[in-house]
């Protein structure tokens, strides 16, 4: 133990020296927006605490530039305190709480190779059609910061949130999408999907470029779908929809599908918009039979 106590005092030492020589950079990346800023939560994974003598979250971000190991920064406005953490906020794996007195400084570039970034979260029953948020053709509200990080961190969400990312879309050197559907902060159903290539931002969601899926018959050889696209059956407001077949609404069969607006079959009576449903057991199956089950949230990330 105290071995453990003089490593982390020494490495406050060094990390003070290294703020002090390092404080006009860190200024210059803080002032070019390195540094994002999400207020009213806190992270739990935390490797120790720093007390400034004034309120400056950039001090509080200088430290954080000035220690390698370090990912983000919690900063207490109320109590100066700054807390060094080699975890980010966006991993799923780091335990974050809303607290109003703190707020989490952290960049994206830190984040580790092959990391997913939340780009888009649809929650359901908001009455405010997904597919018009994710293309941009409908005004937002203010989200909480909870719809900024991953379902899995069980934080309040209570509208959709769209990252400007997808207005840029072609410019950007995204290499993967994936889709993932969460029930109960657990998630349910995913895919994973090949971005070369594509143009639009909804180019990538096709069986062409499809590299990955929950659903085990998917991408059985010889399998075809009626739709497979973001867009979907747009006349019955089913979207990102992934559909077997049809021939009458006693015998649709398929795997996934967003309903934005309603009902086109009976099997759709009843739901809350938009309704994110999918077939359970990793399977399609049949809608009429009620054999889907609705998720609770839908989100989106790329992999750069």
């Amino acid at each position: 133990m105290e071995i453990l106590n003089f490593g982390i005092t020494m490495r406050k030492i060094l990390i003070y020296i290294l703020y002090v020589l390092n404080d006009a950079v860190c200024s210059l990346a803080i002032s070019s927006k390195t540094y994002e800023v999400l207020k009213g939560i806190k992270m739990l994974n935390t490797d120790y605490t720093v007390s400034l003598n004034h309120n400056s979250t950039n001090k509080c971000a200088s430290y954080c530039l000035a220690d390698i190991a370090c990912v983000s920064a919690n900063y207490n406005f109320v109590t100066n305190q700054c807390q060094l953490s080699t975890k980010s906020p966006l991993d799923e794996t780091a335990s974050v709480v809303e607290d109003n007195e703190w707020k989490v400084l952290f960049c994206k570039k830190d984040l580790p190779p092959n990391s997913w970034e939340l780009i888009f979260r649809g929650t359901h029953g908001t009455g405010v059609k997904l597919y018009d948020s994710y293309v941009g053709t409908v005004s937002l509200p203010t989200h909480e910061v909870g719809c900024q990080l991953p379902v899995t961190h069980s934080l309040t969400c209570s509208t959709h949130y769209r990252d400007p990312i997808l207005d840029i879309w072609s410019s950007q050197s995204i290499l993967k999408v994936k889709v993932a559907m969460y029930k109960d902060n657990v998630m349910v159903m995913n895919m994973v999907f090949n971005n070369t290539d594509t143009g639009l931002n909804t180019d990538w969601y096709s069986p062409d470029h499809l590299v990955y899926s929950s659903y085990t018959d998917l991408t059985t050889v010889g399998i075809t779908y009626n739709f497979f696209s973001i867009k979907g059956d747009e006349p019955v407001g089913r979207r990102f929809y992934i559909n077997k077949n049809y021939g009458g609404c006693a015998v649709d069969v398929g795997w996934i599908a967003v309903y934005d607006s309603g009902p086109g079959c009976t099997y759709e009576n009843g739901l809350q918009y938009p309704a994110f449903a999918y077939m359970p057991n990793n399977i399609m199956g049949q809608w009429d039979l009620k054999t889907f089950q609705l998720a609770d949230a839908l989100a989106i990330y790329i992999q750069k």
